[in-house]
């Protein structure tokens, strides 16, 4: 079995240090992916920014520190997705079989691996969004590594503000075969539950995905 190591004081202090500038980059990081979208129109959702990025960087654990990776998704909403998100918010629209609730822009970042034991897991999140509610999770992927990171945003968005939401994973990846794996990256619109914030309608495409390998620096 692998030992699995969590986040040290050290790295979380990375993290802290580097959420105040989203985009800085640590000693020894590597970006292993990038991905873009773009939209002509709202039929993924009229709440879904037209276009955005995933990028997912390794971090190579100098200093004593376990390796992790971190996925950032940069987004600006338009006018179009502002008012509608407004809407949402103020009950007025319908959202999926819900109906009319009060329902808040989601970002569901989800790891998917190509073998049984997921190999990533979901530590910590940050964002400039207003105030946004973290979520991190493990969900049906057959692992105890938590491979769901999620942001629901209950504060009011601007419109042409530029956001992000950043997500730091640990990495336990060695070089076994089937390590390797992608994290995928989906807007939604959600509404609270008993003890959640749950999906009411989710954007009819996946906004971003990248690839990782089966080694740490891969």
């Amino acid at each position: 079995m692998k030992r699995k190591n969590v986040l040290s004081l050290s790295i979380l202090s990375v993290i802290l240090a580097s959420s105040v500038g989203i985009q800085s980059a640590s000693a020894g990081t590597t970006t292993l992916d990038d991905d873009k979208w773009s939209y002509s129109d709202y039929s993924n959702g009229s709440y879904v920014p037209r276009g955005g990025t995933l990028t997912l960087r390794a971090h190579d654990g100098a200093s004593g520190n376990p390796y992790f990776l971190d996925t950032t998704v940069r987004f600006d909403l338009d006018s179009t997705n502002v008012d509608s998100i407004h809407s949402y918010n103020m009950g007025t629209k319908a959202c999926g079989n819900a109906g009319k609730v009060y329902a808040y822009l989601t970002i569901d970042v989800t790891a998917i691996g190509d073998g049984v034991d997921l190999e990533i897991g979901a530590n910590t999140i940050t964002s400039d969004l207003p105030n946004f509610k973290p979520d991190i999770d493990s969900v049906s992927n057959g692992s105890w590594d938590n491979n769901e990171s999620e942001v629901t945003v209950l504060g009011r968005v601007e419109v042409d503000e530029r956001y992000s939401m950043r997500t730091f994973w640990d990495d336990f990846r060695d070089g076994d075969a089937q390590d390797s794996g992608k994290i995928q990256a989906q807007f939604s619109m959600s509404n609270e539950g008993l003890t959640e914030y749950n999906n009411c309608t989710q954007s009819t495409a996946i906004q971003g995905t990248v690839t990782y390998g089966d080694d740490y620096n891969q």
